[in-house]
């Protein structure tokens, strides 16, 4: 599904084809830009608003996530509260009950003979199974008794059973990076039947969580029945060791310089939601943790904290003015720091 031959599609906009490469979008949209910008163009009062169309047709199709949605749903897709999964679910029960329609249709104006011939096929196992009732127990040669005993107790292998009426669940999975599991957004993947499919994924989604995404399985074999479900299984790449998540919580091992340790300071933490001050006390411990309240992971209403475990590094160039203030810190340790550990 594209919308690509609308009256005045972005690519008409651009003058390009709907498959256009990165490049040639780019080059199109700086020679038009040229061309129509308002300073080149003072007498043109239509020049202005030329350039804006120009200008917004390069920034969604030159977006990857942007044109993909652009071109499965045309400009509704770019909307900001607009969900293609449902979207998609809509298509597919439109599409369901056309050909639900046109089947019915055909059904209507078949002749009995032909619907007859349809539905009780002599190779189909229900017309077998009525006509074995029917005559179960007519024999017009004679039989003896053993023969019919056993027949009689023999269970029919033909049995009808129900037809299936929803498709098989399909399982895939998809990895997308940390920052963009914790906003939320749109992601594309190969879908099961090798077409591009995009979802949105909830903000806060967590390493490893399964995303029921309704009506994407596998087709029913009953034709009245519903598809299957998709299992979309997130994998979420850790952008560095230092950096862990707990549930809500998000756990950051922070190096801070000796100086900054012993004599406090007031130091810059990366977050999700922005760059944090974060005041450091005086004379912390390798190991100390702080907290920054609910500015770990945000999942709804529910907002995480963020934690910063402090690990002290030493000066990475040594000399000799160094070595000898390092002795003199030894006059702040009155007592063996490692008294306490013991296996005893």
């Amino acid at each position: 599904m594209t919308h690509t031959d609308d009256p005045q599609s972005l690519y008409d906009i651009l003058e390009i084809s709907s498959d256009a490469d990165e490049r040639t979008i780019k080059s199109a949209f700086r020679r038009m830009a040229r061309q129509h910008h308002p300073d080149v163009n003072p007498d043109d009062p239509q020049a202005n608003e030329r350039f804006i169309e120009i200008t917004a047709a390069f920034e969604i199709l030159s977006s990857p996530e942007r044109r993909e949605l652009y071109d499965e749903f045309g400009l509704e897709g770019l909307d900001q509260n607009f969900d293609p999964v449902r979207a998609r679910w809509k298509k597919r029960a439109e599409d369901h009950a056309q050909r639900d329609q046109q089947r019915w249709q055909q059904q209507k104006e078949e002749s009995w003979s032909a619907k007859f011939k349809r539905e009780y096929d002599v190779n189909n196992s229900s017309f077998k199974s009525v006509f074995e009732k029917a005559f179960r127990d007519f024999n017009p040669f004679q039989q003896d008794k053993e023969t019919k005993e056993t027949q009689d107790d023999t269970p029919s292998s033909d049995s009808t059973s129900t037809p299936p009426t929803r498709g098989e669940d399909v399982r895939s999975k998809v990895s997308i990076s940390m920052a963009h599991a914790l906003k939320g957004g749109p992601v594309a993947f190969e879908h099961h039947d090798g077409s591009m499919l995009t979802i949105n994924v909830p903000a806060g989604v967590d390493h490893n969580e399964v995303l029921l995404i309704k009506a994407e399985g596998l087709p029913s074999p009953h034709p009245q029945g519903q598809p299957g479900d998709l299992l979309l299984t997130i994998e979420v790449s850790n952008p560095s060791e230092a950096i862990s998540r707990d549930g809500l919580d998000l756990t950051l091992k922070l190096p801070v310089t000796m100086p900054e340790a012993i004599l406090g300071a007031k130091i810059s933490i990366p977050t999700p939601h922005g760059d944090c001050l974060m005041t450091l006390p005086e004379g912390l411990h390798s190991g100390a943790k702080l907290r920054l309240k609910e500015m770990g992971v945000w999942r709804g209403s529910k907002k995480g904290d963020f934690y910063v475990i402090i690990e002290i590094r030493s000066p990475v160039k040594m000399n000799a003015r160094l070595r000898e203030l390092a002795r003199e810190l030894e006059a702040g340790y009155p007592d063996d720091p490692r008294k306490d550990i013991s296996f005893k």
